[in-house]
């Protein structure tokens, strides 16, 4: 699956856009573990990745936060991919293409 999200180019660093978590059909120790990573696309390490969790504790929040200011005259557009691993033994893993306008 991919999606497609827009930074301003004016956005300042640490600028946050809320992406669609993982979901998994395994409960506890076996479903996803929060462990999502950007595996290509990343060359400039102008993004990262943050999860936060509800007070609760049942839900997670996936965001991509900008690390510098994104600059359009040196890279236009960016083709990230981002990996969310479960609990499993063996882990599984799901891909998410995310393109940055």
């Amino acid at each position: 699956p991919s999606i497609v999200v827009s930074f301003s180019e004016s956005s300042a660093a640490g600028t946050r856009l809320l992406l669609d978590a993982a979901t998994d059909r395994d409960v506890g120790v076996n479903g996803v573990s929060d462990d999502y990573r950007i595996v290509a696309g990343n060359k400039d390490d102008k993004f990262r990745l943050e999860v936060t969790v509800n007070p609760g504790g049942d839900t997670s929040y996936l965001h991509l936060q900008t690390t510098g200011k994104l600059d359009r005259e040196t890279r236009a557009f960016y083709q990230l991919n981002i990996s969310a691993r479960d609990g499993g033994s063996p882990p599984r893993f799901g891909y998410l293409q995310v393109n940055v306008t």
